[in-house]
C-alpha cells in the first residue's frame, strides 16, 4: 500500500513550502508502527524513535488535469521515523543543508490491522 503525505519545510526565503512524501506501507513497516505504539503506550513517553528510510521526500507537482502529484525526488539524508500513542510521521534534512522536512501526522489507526491475514 503505497501512502501520500503532505509535507513542509522553509525554502531559502523562510516560506513553508509544500511538498509531499511517498511511504511503501509494508506489512513489516505497519507492524513496526504498531510495536513502536506499544512501547510508547507501555513507557507512557513521548515518542519513539528510529532512523528510517522507508519515505521517499519529493517536491510537489501538479498533473496535466491539475491534480497533485509527486514531483522530482529531494535528496534526503537522517529520516527518522517518529510514533506516539496515537500518530506517526518522518522528519529528515535536505541533503548538504539544515533545511527540516517533516511529514503530516497521521493516525496509526488509519492504517490497516497488522494481524490480518489479507495484509
Amino acid at each position: 500500500m503505497k501512502l501520500i503525505l503532505e509535507t513542509s519545510y522553509r525554502d531559502v526565503d523562510l516560506m513553508e513550502t509544500p511538498g509531499l512524501a511517498v511511504v511503501d506501507m509494508t506489512p513489516e513497516l505497519i507492524r513496526r508502527i504498531y510495536r513502536f505504539q506499544r512501547v510508547v503506550k507501555h513507557l507512557d513517553c513521548y515518542e519513539v524513535t528510529e532512523f528510517n528510510y522507508m519515505c521517499e521526500f519529493t517536491e510537489w507537482a501538479e498533473d496535466g488535469e491539475g491534480k497533485t502529484i509527486p514531483g522530482e525526488e529531494l535528496r534526503t539524508e537522517c529520516s527518522i521515523l517518529h510514533v506516539g500513542k496515537t500518530y506517526f510521521k518522518w522528519v529528515c534534512y535536505v541533503k548538504h543543508t539544515d533545511v527540516s522536512l517533516t511529514t503530516e501526522e497521521t493516525a496509526i489507526e488509519e492504517l490497516p490491522n497488522p494481524y490480518d491475514e489479507e495484509l
